[in-house]
């Protein structure tokens, strides 16, 4: 498991990586898209093992205030326009800041208290972060991530009831989410259940 500087580290070098990504819009370039997953937290991870923490908050800090001036200096048809950079594939781009500088690091945060004995700390997280990013949008497609996010959180925490009950209704409003939830570790509590495999009969 992941310490909690190992947490903070991950979720800034994500935060870091937006930043050089919109540095490259900016400059009319296409950022280059991330192939594998697994190997860049790896790689993350390596470089920032052996930083202490107060470096690795010094650069939280820093890194927030690169973001926070790039937000700001964007219109706001620049941050709604889902056409407006292609490489995000049609989505608008204030969904990915608010993914990779809110829900991201929540979800990890969250999880870190539940794997130390701390539940109800990251459940107290994760619902009042569900009632903040569905006020941004009202689209089926939107809400439906804050809901599946709470059912994963359910299921880490062995509160199966809750986690069925919220999956059932983020995959009614988003279908789309129906291929990613079969491999989401994070669901891997509820496979067996008979309720858990009705939701994917046909």
């Amino acid at each position: 498991h992941w310490s909690a500087k190992d947490v903070i580290a991950h979720i800034v070098a994500w935060k870091k990586r937006m930043v050089e990504r919109l540095d490259i819009a900016a400059q009319g370039g296409t950022p280059a898209p991330i192939e594998d997953l697994d190997h860049e937290n790896a790689g993350y991870y390596a470089a920032y093992e052996g930083k202490s923490w107060d470096d690795i908050l010094h650069e939280h800090e820093q890194t927030n205030r690169t973001l926070f001036a790039r937000v700001e200096a964007m219109s706001e048809d620049t941050l709604t326009d889902p056409a407006h950079f292609p490489w995000l594939n049609g989505q608008a781009m204030w969904r990915r800041l608010v993914g990779n500088g809110c829900e991201h690091p929540l979800i990890h945060l969250a999880e870190y208290h539940a794997k130390h004995g701390q539940p109800e700390r990251g459940l107290m997280l994760q619902e009042n972060a569900a009632d903040m990013l569905m006020m941004l949008d009202d689209s089926p497609e939107w809400q439906s991530i804050p809901i599946y996010n709470l059912a994963c959180y359910y299921a880490l925490c062995g509160r199966t009831d809750k986690a069925i009950e919220h999956l059932a209704h983020a995959l009614q409003m988003n279908p789309g989410l129906s291929d990613w939830s079969k491999q989401d570790p994070d669901l891997d509590s509820l496979r067996r259940d008979p309720r858990y495999l009705a939701l994917y009969e046909a």
